[in-house]
């Protein structure tokens, strides 16, 4: 009978060593888990740090080529796309293959915004481009150590996002703005416009006229809020003035301040001006007004225009010898406007998207004395041109280029100058009309040695047009500089159209015998004959020498301090703002 064996039993310490050896290799796999999961955050997260890192470039370079800090492309979401592409070859770490490994999933221009609570952010606006832009690249995330923490069906990509802005400005005037207007005209403009007596003397203007202040300052102080309410905030006429008063203290000018002082003082009537309408500054931003200029006389004077709302200013005017007895003066339909400007805002009518001088209608009565009539009042008038411009390019400094230079396309409207009337000013074009001078009875003409009493009426007319003009003018920094003109010289284009008139004129005088008795009908169609022959030959004699008067004495220089234009006008760039793109919101 054999013996049943017993199994042979591992030792207890062996059985240890087994089990320890279970748990190292299931410690190993999770540390090798921890260790390549970190690796693939790490590698996830500095792949999305590079990916926003060209991201921000992109946008930045891209919205200095849409801005139009090079020249204002023709596609601008194009130049917008082809320069993202561009930066992230530039930009990109991996060189072998960047637009590969980086692309961008879209590229779109519109603008920035400000939000209630100062966020700024990015909004499409295909009416209104060429101001901001964003990108959207994307890229295949890392490939991963630990594959199963993949996503199903392909691998993931990793999205980056950045905004930038670049709108270079130019701020443009057009016209001498006022700069050497007698007083008398510019106080009795002022006092009317705000509803209170205004006395200075020329030096307070000039000086008044010659200070430029900083237009952050003036909106600053004035409190109208975020830069894109600019447009939109109406702020009392007598705080805005008081903001504009401390801004030209803070020139040192101190004559200049006490005038400004004394102009707001006269601001009593209760009226609100919107800063967007006198300053032009269309879709403004806070960085691109610390460096933007207005001239402080100027704005003053838009200030009180604008105060005075649609009606027009009839400022009466001392007329200068031999015309001191007649009288003379300026219907303001339209003050000018210093404009603030990118390149590739076209002019819009009714909108600021221009510089342009003022419009007015000049009006004067000079006297002529004629056979049987003796003294009778000549309306002369002139319509001035409008005169605009608009940026076309800027071409930002930069390597190869050492200053900033702007491409400005000014035009004038046709003027007229002449002899008439307007029946209605307030047109947009208001046309001028035929007067009637005289229209007498019982006219006292000797007729054979007997006074016979006779109808007189005189109507006249002239109409002398002055063409347009239309030119693009470079400038080029330092800023301001010397003005270009648009047209032929002001003084040039006056004296031509003047001595057209008389060739121009239209003169009917007609005289009619009246009741009573008459002589030899002979006789009375000579006499008749005589006296118009006698009434024309005074009213084309006086009126050569009126004309004269009127055009050297006071036309020629109202017309350069005014800036107004006949054909004609100066354009000047008083700064240029090109500062660098900037992200804002990504």
């Amino acid at each position: 009978m054999h013996s049943q064996r017993r199994p042979r039993r591992t030792p207890p310490r062996q059985r240890q060593r087994g089990a320890a050896a279970v748990f190292a290799a299931i410690g190993l796999i999770s540390g090798l888990a921890a260790a390549a999961l970190a690796i693939d955050m790490g590698r996830l997260y500095f792949a999305q740090r590079d990916l926003q890192r060209v991201a921000n470039m992109a946008a930045l370079d891209a919205a200095r080529v849409a801005g139009g800090c090079m020249g204002v492309p023709e596609n601008a979401e194009a130049a917008a796309f082809a320069e993202t592409l561009g930066s992230i070859r530039r930009n990109s770490r991996n060189e072998s293959q960047p637009d590969v490994a980086i692309t961008p999933d879209r590229v779109e221009v519109g603008r920035r915004r400000t939000s209630a609570d100062g966020n700024r952010y990015f909004e499409t606006a295909p009416e209104d481009k060429n101001r901001a832009v964003r990108v959207y690249l994307q890229r295949p995330a890392p490939a991963r150590l630990m594959q199963f923490t993949g996503r199903a069906g392909g691998p993931s990509l990793l999205v980056a996002t950045a905004a930038a802005y670049s709108r270079p400005m130019a701020s443009i005037e057009v016209g001498s703005r006022l700069a050497q207007l007698s007083p008398n005209v510019l106080n009795n403009f002022l006092s009317q416009a705000l509803g209170a007596p205004v006395n200075l003397d020329l030096v307070s203007y000039r000086n008044l006229l010659g200070a430029d202040v900083p237009v952050a300052d003036i909106l600053e102080d004035a409190g109208v809020g975020s830069p894109d309410e600019i447009l939109e905030v109406d702020v009392p006429t007598r705080d805005f003035l008081d903001a504009l008063v401390t801004a030209v203290g803070n020139t040192g000018n101190t004559i200049a301040l006490a005038a400004a002082q004394r102009i707001a003082d006269a601001a009593v009537l209760p009226t609100e001006v919107t800063p967007g309408e006198v300053l032009v500054l269309e879709d403004a931003a806070a960085g691109t007004l610390s460096g933007t200029l207005v001239n402080a006389g100027a704005l003053m004077l838009a200030v009180a225009q604008a105060a005075n709302g649609a009606a027009l200013l009839d400022v009466p005017v001392d007329l200068p010898p031999p015309l001191d007895s007649s009288s003379g003066r300026f219907r303001f339909i339209q003050p000018g406007n210093q404009a603030n400007l990118s390149p590739g805002v076209p002019a819009a009518a009714g909108s600021d998207t221009y510089a342009a001088n003022g419009q007015a209608i000049l009006e004067a009565d000079i006297n002529l004395d004629l056979p049987l009539l003796g003294r009778v009042a000549l309306p002369l008038f002139v319509e001035a041109a409008q005169a605009t411009a608009t940026v076309e390019e800027i071409r930002c400094a930069r390597r190869g280029q050492e200053s900033d230079r702007v491409l400005v396309r000014a035009r004038s409207s046709i003027s007229r100058i002449g002899v008439g009337r307007f029946d209605d000013i307030n047109l947009p074009s208001p046309t001028p009309q035929a007067v009637t001078l005289v229209d007498v009875r019982n006219v006292p003409l000797p007729v054979a040695g007997i006074t016979l009493p006779v109808r007189v009426r005189i109507d006249a007319f002239a109409l002398v047009d002055i063409p347009s003009d239309d030119a693009t003018l470079e400038f080029s920094a330092p800023f301001p500089g010397d003005a270009q003109s648009i047209g032929r010289p002001q003084a040039e284009v006056l004296a031509s159209a003047i001595s057209q008139i008389p060739s121009n004129l239209v003169l009917n005088v007609v005289i009619d015998a009246g009741n009573g008795t008459l002589p030899a009908l002979g006789l009375l169609d000579a006499a008749l004959a005589n006296a118009r022959q006698a009434i024309e030959a005074a009213f084309r004699s006086q009126l050569g020498s009126g004309l004269a008067v009127f055009g050297d004495q006071l036309l020629a220089p109202t017309l350069t301090s005014l800036g107004l234009s006949l054909g004609g006008a100066d354009v000047s760039v008083r700064s240029v703002v090109t500062e660098e793109p900037e992200l804002f919101t990504r």
